[in-house]
């Protein structure tokens, strides 16, 4: 199977592994932030649209997986959308 998987910052890659038995992956505790998160953009402290950054296709999911992973200005939070035929 494919997978993208991170050697260091900046250096992340589409690779063929094998399938795994453990899954890691960085995450938050949504459950502990949605509910203060929800009582902001009620409020309209936070307006979630804004955060989105960028939109990318699929394909570019890896050159969009680095420039995320190298704090490059503009890249927040990326939508990764299918493409259309």
């Amino acid at each position: 199977m494919k997978a993208v998987v991170f050697k260091g910052v900046g250096d992340i890659r589409l690779e063929d592994v094998r399938e795994p038995k453990t899954l890691r992956i960085g995450n938050c505790h949504h459950r502990k932030h949605i509910p203060r998160l929800l009582d902001l953009i009620v409020a309209g402290t936070v307006k979630p649209e804004r955060v989105l950054s960028q939109d990318e296709p699929m394909t570019g999911a890896i050159e969009a997986y680095r420039a995320f992973d190298l704090r490059r200005p503009g890249w927040l939070k990326v939508e990764l959308s299918p493409e259309v035929h």
